[in-house]
């Protein structure tokens, strides 16, 4: 039990500084989930009816936002997966 003190100790301490000097982020999460409807006639001599992905754009899904570094100066990013087939 004494070891389990001594290691909660230091992260406790490094947890209370990092709260006061932590800055201030903005993230967005976004996406697009692009889904339609399709109909193939003379498959096999007859028709289907298909749930396809990608009709328009394809489905994405992506992180943006900025965080405050101080003095000024700021880290913006964005992050996005690629169109995907569902």
């Amino acid at each position: 039990m004494q070891s389990l003190r001594s290691a909660a100790l230091p992260s406790l301490a490094l947890s209370l500084i990092c709260s006061s000097a932590c800055a201030q982020s903005n993230v967005t999460l976004y996406g697009i989930l692009d889904i339609g409807m399709s109909h193939a006639s003379d498959v096999g001599g007859g028709s289907q009816n298909l749930v396809d992905s990608g009709v328009m754009q394809g489905s994405r899904l992506g992180f943006k936002g900025a965080e405050d570094l101080g003095g000024g100066l700021s880290a913006l990013f964005v992050l996005e997966q690629p169109p995907v087939p569902i």
